[in-house]
C-alpha cells in the first residue's frame, strides 16, 4: 500500500462515520461501535480493518477478553475533525 493516503481510499461503507464516532466518543469496543453504525459486522470489520491500515485507527487486541477496543490515531483524528467540520456546513441553512 502506498503512503500516500488519498480521499477516495476513504469511500466505501462506514469511513466516515467510524471516523466520526469515534472522534464524537472516544475509543470503543468494536462491538459497540458495529452496533452504533451498521447491522452488518463483516462489513464494518472489514471497514475497521482497512482503516487500521491506513493508519488512521488503532485497535487493542491486548486484553484477556477478547475485547478490542478501536481508538483514532492522531492522523486519523485529523481526518475525522475535517470530515465533522464538512458535516457541520452541510447542515448550515
Amino acid at each position: 500500500m502506498p503512503n500516500k493516503l488519498l480521499l477516495h481510499d476513504l469511500q466505501g461503507d462506514y469511513s466516515f462515520e467510524v471516523l466520526v464516532a469515534l472522534l464524537k466518543h472516544g475509543a470503543m469496543n468494536k462491538q459497540v461501535l458495529y452496533m452504533g453504525i451498521a447491522n452488518s459486522t463483516g462489513t464494518l470489520g472489514r471497514r475497521v480493518n482497512d482503516l487500521e491500515r491506513m493508519g488512521l485507527v488503532s485497535v487493542d487486541r491486548n486484553n484477556k477478553y477478547n475485547v478490542h477496543n478501536v481508538s483514532l490515531t492522531e492522523k486519523g483524528r485529523k481526518i475525522a475533525e475535517k470530515i465533522s467540520e464538512m458535516e457541520d456546513i452541510f447542515k448550515e441553512p
